[in-house]
């Protein structure tokens, strides 16, 4: 009495069908991981053009400033200074990818411009007045 049996005629007869189910997940599981991989790469690279944004911003607003006279804790600036126009052109010919990347307009730089301006004004503004209590 043979008590095995020769699984070959039913392994050959699904071996189709096996192929395309193996091969249907293993192209899912592809797409997932490459969609995972794109979108974590995506969120780390709008972060960098982000940061590469903020810091050429933060270096033109020291330029602003380095070049006004008096006291920049008080001092008000003028949208429409040349000075300000100088900054945008830096961060313009810094980081053209990322704006391009976020479509950042002048106007757009020279916000983002003028809100560093404003932060690197209240450090000038707080470092006066603990010099003043001092």
């Amino acid at each position: 009495m043979q008590t095995t049996v020769d699984a070959m005629p039913l392994v050959t007869a699904l071996q189709p069908y096996l192929l395309a189910v193996v091969s249907a997940l293993a192209s899912a599981l592809i797409g997932l991981v490459c969609a995972y991989v794109s979108k974590r790469l995506g969120i780390d690279v709008d972060q960098s053009n982000r940061d590469a944004i903020h810091a050429a911003a933060m270096t033109a607003a020291g330029g602003v400033l380095a070049k006004l006279n008096g006291d920049l804790a008080t001092r008000k600036i003028d949208v429409g200074d040349p000075l300000v126009a100088t900054g945008i052109a830096y961060v313009e010919n810094q980081v053209p990818a990322a704006l391009a990347r976020f479509g950042l307009t002048p106007d757009a730089v020279e916000k983002i411009i003028l809100g560093k301006i404003g932060q690197l004004q209240a450090q000038a503004f707080s470092q006066a007045s603990a010099q003043v209590q001092k």
